[in-house]
């Protein structure tokens, strides 16, 4: 009988639990691995492209996953009134806020709406 490693939890994380957890929308906090970070961001991040419409979405280096990660699950939770401002749009996430001639727009990673 093969026994379990590490791999293999994060294999089972990377390809059921963490698209659940995306799908259903729970906050939670890894602690097993960079690997699985990076994995749930992906999963996010291509989730907030086709929801918010953009052209292209990516983040500085000094991003965290985990912060890029907390960023799009909040553009996700307004995307109904995001949608129509970042449509077609490069979304850079950052420390920031900027607006490019060329329409590129900047956010800080830690945003927050003020309503």
């Amino acid at each position: 009988m093969k026994s379990r490693t590490t791999g293999d939890f994060d294999h089972f994380l990377a390809l059921h639990l963490l698209p659940v957890m995306a799908e259903l929308r729970v906050s939670f906090t890894l602690t097993v691995l960079p690997f699985s970070h990076t994995f749930y961001m992906d999963q996010v991040l291509e989730e907030c492209h086709d929801a918010l419409n953009v052209s292209g979405i990516s983040h500085d280096a000094a991003i965290t996953p985990q912060q890029m990660t907390e960023c799009c699950q909040r553009l996700l939770d307004y995307k109904h009134v995001i949608n129509p401002l970042f449509h077609e749009t490069k979304l850079i996430v950052s420390t920031f806020y900027t607006v490019m001639k060329d329409g590129e727009i900047t956010i800080p990673w830690n945003w927050e709406n003020e309503q």
